[in-house]
């Protein structure tokens, strides 16, 4: 009887002692606590590397264009500020990945044209004043 107990309190130990039932040998089969998902990060180091080109537009073809010496390729999204057309002639100022020759606009910013330049004028038609000799009024060669 003694013996009986004695096996009996050493079995109700280990099952106190060993935690719940777990599936398996060695745990196999066992859930595994999932990790918190990480939150997608850009990869800028994939992006290809933007470049900035200032220079007067000029058609280089039928449908080609070129900004100062490169060609010029609009992107499909490609964002036009102050423009809904290229225009021969005015200047603008491109963002966008350079490939050898070619720059592939992905913004393209068109600057206001410069009014036109008054013609030269080479003789001087000034009126002065009769009250005072410094002031004058009327036109000068430019």
């Amino acid at each position: 009887m003694k013996r009986t107990l004695t096996i009996l309190a050493l079995l109700a130990a280990v099952v106190l002692l060993t935690g719940p039932a777990e599936a398996g040998l060695f745990q196999r089969g066992k859930k595994k606590d999932k990790a918190p998902e990480r939150a997608k990060t850009w990869r800028y180091d994939r992006l290809p590397t933007m470049a900035f080109h200032k220079g007067e537009l000029r058609a280089a073809g039928i449908g080609l264009w070129k900004i100062g010496e490169l060609y010029l390729q609009l992107a499909p999204d490609c964002e036009m500020v102050g423009g809904d057309e290229l225009q021969t002639g005015r200047t603008a100022v491109v963002m966008g990945p350079r490939v050898g020759g070619t720059i592939v606009a992905w913004r393209l910013e068109m600057q206001k044209a410069a009014p036109p330049r008054p013609a030269r004028t080479l003789n001087a038609e000034i009126v002065w004043s009769e009250s005072d000799p410094t002031v004058g009024e009327g036109s000068a060669p430019n």
